[in-house]
């Protein structure tokens, strides 16, 4: 005896379908590291193999697809990269115009962002210096220098070296030291940064130096102070002439 059909009234619909949808499509993916656009039909067809397996040995891998697992969860690029500076020492050996071969030693410190290749460098503030002082450069990304680089080539951290120069649109900025963070990074990828380089004594600063040694300050006369300090107080003395009569 056949089945009854069921009539489609509310109530009586049953559902068969072994995965029910009732989102929207996703079509942004993530793979190593980086986001990319799915396209329909992909998205489609990986569907339909987990919906319905080809074959009965491939019910099972269907059916823990549906199931949750306890994977790893993928932690984008800029997510574990956010935050983490490089932070190196470095000077400028800058002539002074209109001089005689006479230079100064500017003092920088540089930044170089990890998550996204970017740079910046401040200038660190001496007193007297004469220039304007602060942000040297402002952060964005540096492109190389050399002749046989590419139009889009751009520094990166392996260009950065203790005791080496580095080259940022023609001014030859020398590294002399890093911070621990920086060592133990470059440490993890194979690379040892060199020791500390000390920074060359400017010789501008040491003959401004010189000459304020040499010049005596002259002190302030505070005229009320001293009024008050001497007010009623009189030197007297006592004295005698003598006439002699011609």
């Amino acid at each position: 005896m056949d089945s009854l059909p069921i009539p489609k009234l509310p109530g009586y619909i049953i559902d068969d379908s072994p995965i029910r949808r009732n989102g929207r499509t996703r079509t942004l993916e993530y793979k190593s590291g980086y986001s990319y656009v799915q396209s329909l039909e992909e998205e489609s067809e990986i569907d339909k193999s987990r919906m319905f397996p080809s074959s009965r040995e491939d019910a099972p891998l269907a059916a823990s697809l549906r199931i949750p697992t306890t994977e790893e969860k993928f932690i984008p690029s800029y997510v574990t990269l956010d935050g983490k500076v490089l932070k190196f020492e470095a000077f400028l050996k800058d002539e002074i115009p209109d001089s005689q071969g006479d230079y100064s030693i500017r003092k920088f410190s540089v930044w170089y962002y990890l998550v996204d290749n970017s740079l910046k460098i401040n200038e660190i503030k001496q007193e007297n210096s004469g220039l304007t002082q602060g942000t040297f450069l402002k952060r964005h990304k540096v492109p190389r220098m050399e002749k046989d680089s590419r139009p889009k080539d751009f520094l990166t951290w392996r260009d950065i070296r203790v005791g080496e120069i580095l080259n940022v649109y023609g001014r030859e900025i020398t590294i002399t030291n890093c911070d621990k963070f920086t060592r133990d990074f470059y440490k993890n990828e194979g690379i040892e940064q060199g020791e500390q380089v000390n920074i060359p004594s400017d010789p501008y600063i040491m003959r401004r130096k010189a000459a304020e040694e040499k010049t005596t300050p002259k002190k302030d006369i505070d005229r009320r102070r001293r009024f008050l300090d001497f007010n009623r107080k009189v030197l007297r003395f006592y004295c005698m002439v003598m006439s002699m009569k011609m």
